[in-house]
């Protein structure tokens, strides 16, 4: 080799060695990039420069900590600033980049994560600062999740709160998010009830915030006001009365209607959720919130609109009927009676229903004596009105006078009318009755219900399966606990085969009926011909009683064509008994009419045998939940075919079973509860309705037992 390139080959290995070692060999080349950034030449060069220094002789580059401090405001490498200045560790310079990194939106994340790294010392507050800042809003979510990892959730608890309550659109739904699922993880035992109240005042705003594209931090809200438990009652009870002055200014503000979440079911459930049985009054009062007229601001509101209020006051008594169900507290008992009760204004029919259903689904001996009450408080009237029509049939018997006889025949008939009002009043009360039927009770629904052979409360029991499936299986197992859940455990594995078998039964009668067509129609058709026949005849005959009756008016005409007088009075009284021999013709044939249909009985009995088995298990889950002693039975026995009861069909008795195990379940029973609960989510999300109430019940149980 010559010398020229040795010389050349010399001079690279000292290039490659001066930038391979670094400031190590000379202290002016470690200045060279220093002056460098300095002077702002070769910024980005200079940061990677040091960056592979510090990596192994950091102590030998002191000036680059500060030339990087004080090129940072400036800079358009802040991402490399600080990548090189965690390669080349803490200092009191570099520290001080870091702080001033942590309101950034593009190097903040990076900044708060080696600020924990380096255990900065006035780091929390400066990350308090960060996140309280308007200006950093869009950095909010990455500055606390750093400040609960340096602090815990309980430690963060203030300042968890301030960012649940939030406006998204600003800071983003995702921080609304995890500062509800951080406030969840809170230990709320260790905290006072006024601490808890003042979060849950954040949280039930973030129920009802959302983002400009409609998402919101509702269930994760609901959690975190789950988590705080009775301290949250307050709160929630208050907005959901209207009475929270808070959430009243938000939501005018926010332009968020007030019935939304006065009329809406969200704090319904979460009342639910947290279960304090305080509430259960107030729940059952609010059942009787007017809803016809709609409230002023719902009339002015378009018809979408109207409509999604009027989904919501249902939803909301439906939730109701089953939270006061569940909540088991005998001072709500009055707010339904009196609601029954009122005439002006009169309850809407959902209102009745779900105020009795309420009280049939408590099932407590204050309750039932209510609902047996409200029954039976027309029952002296109808007493009275009977009475009243007897007397007026024997005076209209003996009156001879035809307008005084018209009188009392209209008197009559309103007496007959009002006794049906009341009676058809009474039917509404049998499927709630059924619903809370106690074995004490039993001679009672026999005898008043089940034993009543025609009128609105036998088209009652007639019209629905309930009443007699609930009354047979209470009369048979009485007080029996174990006989009520062997009717729930014979049916285990097999309860899939009843709505095939309701669905082949109801499609053996839809084949009959058709096949049952032809054979009816000619009979259908005679009536239809005889009927019309009657209608004429009828009609014939009253305008010969006009006619007679015109000649009884003039004597001397009477006596004048008292021939054709007989002749008339003879023609009306032989097309009467034409007429009254059509009835016993339509009779005759009505009589064949069905028994044809009765063709199809068998068919229509066995649907309502199945459907019966279906209402049984029910029954016996709700008696299961109500028989105090048969506290481990039931959860044992409802846990069991709760999933294989996940059927459309079953949702009434899964239902009933919720209830039932929101009466039954403590502590003792927490790992049957997270069995079942873990079961139910894996079919999907932890926020179906049934996984949602199993949550909250066993975290309710626990926290109780704590």
């Amino acid at each position: 080799m010559n010398r020229r390139r040795m010389r050349k080959y010399a001079t690279a290995i000292v290039i490659a060695l001066t930038f391979s070692v670094g400031c190590g060999d000379t202290q002016q080349d470690c200045q060279y990039w220093v002056k460098q950034l300095q002077q702002g030449k070769k910024e980005k060069k200079s940061l990677e420069m040091f960056a592979e220094l510090g990596a192994t002789t950091p102590k030998l580059c002191d000036g680059a900590t500060e030339a990087m401090a004080d090129a940072f405001p400036e800079s358009l490498y802040r991402r490399e600033i600080i990548a090189a200045l965690k390669v080349m560790g803490k200092s009191e310079r570099a520290v001080e980049v870091v702080r001033a990194a942590l309101p950034d939106k593009e190097v903040g994340p990076i900044a708060i994560t080696l600020a924990l790294e380096w255990k900065v010392d006035s780091l929390r507050e400066d990350l308090q600062k960060l996140i309280k800042s308007q200006r950093s809003a869009s950095s909010r979510l990455q500055a606390l999740e750093a400040f609960v990892k340096l602090n815990g959730p309980d430690g963060a608890l203030d300042t968890l709160v301030w960012v649940a309550g939030q406006e998204p659109t600003l800071q983003g739904v995702d921080s609304n998010r995890y500062a509800a699922d951080q406030l969840a993880k809170v230990d709320w035992s260790k905290q006072t009830p006024e601490v808890g109240e003042k979060a849950a005042q954040n949280l039930i705003r973030a129920l009802f915030l959302k983002d400009g594209t409609g998402s919101s931090a509702q269930i994760n809200a609901r959690f975190a006001l789950r988590a705080i438990g009775p301290s949250a009652t307050g709160a929630i009870l208050g907005a959901f009365k209207g009475v929270n002055k808070e959430l009243n200014e938000f939501a005018q503000v926010r332009g968020l209607p007030k019935w939304k979440y006065t009329q809406g079911h969200e704090l319904v459930e979460m009342l639910w959720d947290v279960g304090d049985r305080r509430a259960s009054p107030a729940l059952m009062e609010s059942i009787g919130i007017p809803l016809d007229p709609p409230p002023a601001d719902v009339m002015r509101l378009p018809e979408d609109a109207r409509t999604e209020w009027k989904n919501a006051n249902q939803n909301r008594l439906s939730t109701i009927a089953m939270a006061v169900g569940a909540l088991v507290n005998d001072e709500a008992v009055p707010y339904a009676v009196d609601l029954m009760k009122r005439k002006d204004p009169a309850p809407d029919a959902s209102q009745f229903v779900k105020a009795g259903l309420a009280l049939g689904l408590m099932g407590t001996a204050k309750a039932r004596a209510a609902m047996w009450q409200l029954f039976r408080a027309g029952d002296s009237e109808i007493a009275t009105k009977k009475a009243k029509i007897e007397e007026l049939k024997s005076k209209i018997k003996k009156e001879k006078n035809d307008e005084k006889k018209r009188a009392l025949m209209k008197e009559h008939d309103g007496f007959i009318d009002d006794t049906n009002g009341i009676r058809a009043r009474k039917a509404n009360y049998i499927i709630n009755l059924a619903v809370g039927l106690h074995p004490d009770d039993i001679s009672s629904f026999k005898k008043e219900v089940m034993d009543i052979e025609k009128g609105p409360i036998k088209e009652s029991v007639d019209g629905s399966p309930i009443p007699e499936a609930y009354f047979e299986l209470v009369e048979k197992c009485k007080k029996d606990a174990a006989c009520y859940a062997t009717k729930i455990s014979d049916l285990k594995g097999k309860l899939k085969e009843v709505p095939g078998a309701i669905r082949a039964a109801t499609k053996a009668l839809s084949d009959k009926r058709k096949e049952l067509k032809g054979e009816l129609k000619p009979i259908n058709d005679k009536i239809k011909e005889k009927q019309k026949a009657r209608k004429d005849a009828y009609k014939a005959i009253l305008d010969l009683k006009k006619e007679i009756e015109a000649i009884q008016k003039n004597k001397a005409r009477m006596k004048k064509e008292e021939k054709a007088y007989k002749a008339l009075i003879a023609k009306f009284n032989g097309d009467l008994d034409v007429l009254n021999a059509y009835k016993p013709e339509i009779d005759k044939l009505y009589t064949q009419y069905n028994s044809v249909l009765a063709q199809a009985d068998p068919l229509k009995a066995a649907i309502r045998t199945e459907q019966k088995k279906m209402h049984t298990l029910e029954k016996a889950a709700l008696m299961l939940g109500n028989l105090t002693e048969a506290k481990d039975l039931a959860v044992n026995t409802l846990t069991s075919v709760f999933m294989e009861s996940d059927l459309p069909e079953y949702a009434q008795f899964r239902q009933w079973a919720i209830i039932a195990l929101e009466h039954s379940a403590n502590a003792s029973h927490a790992k049957s509860l997270e069995d079942l609960l873990e079961k139910e989510s894996r079919k999907g999300e932890r926020t179906t309705y049934y996984s949602l109430r199993l949550e909250s019940l066993l975290k309710r149980i626990k926290r109780t037992a704590n």
